[in-house]
């Protein structure tokens, strides 16, 4: 019995500390999670549920050039780092864009905002991201 009473406390602690959501709210203008998003009200659940579908599949969709010069040069001003090559932002994927929302996956080697966030459950849809260099982030630059 007491062994069993050990087991079900060493499944519990172990429930509590990792299955739970590690994501942090960011909101680094212009650029803020998906949950951060999601309570100013920038995205609704129907497009959250939109970005879930996209980010699980293979499909990304396309993003015009001058805009993805603009977001990059926001993320390394946004995020600076010494001796930054523009090669080294990197837009994995354009989860589309909402309003005057752009979603997107920023893979970027040497930031420490990816620090943050591992995984993030935003209304009701559970985002796991495979590695700590590849989140979503919201990019609100046109305001």
């Amino acid at each position: 019995m007491k062994k069993l009473l050990l087991v079900f406390l060493l499944m519990s602690i172990f429930c509590l500390t990792g299955c739970m959501d590690n994501g942090k709210i960011i909101e680094d203008d212009p650029f803020y999670s998906l949950q951060a998003a999601y309570n100013h009200k920038w995205l609704s659940r129907k497009e959250i549920r939109k970005i879930h579908s996209l980010y699980n599949g293979e499909n990304s969709e396309s993003l015009d050039k001058q805009l993805l010069e603009k977001i990059v040069e926001d993320y390394k001003r946004t995020y600076p780092r010494e001796n930054i090559d523009e090669q080294e932002v990197i837009i994995k994927k354009h989860l589309g864009t909402y309003d005057n929302v752009v979603v997107l996956m920023i893979d970027y080697k040497r930031s420490l905002v990816q620090d943050m966030i591992r995984n993030e459950t935003v209304a009701g849809y559970r985002f796991e991201y495979s590695h700590n260099n590849e989140i979503i982030l919201v990019w609100r630059g046109n305001k």
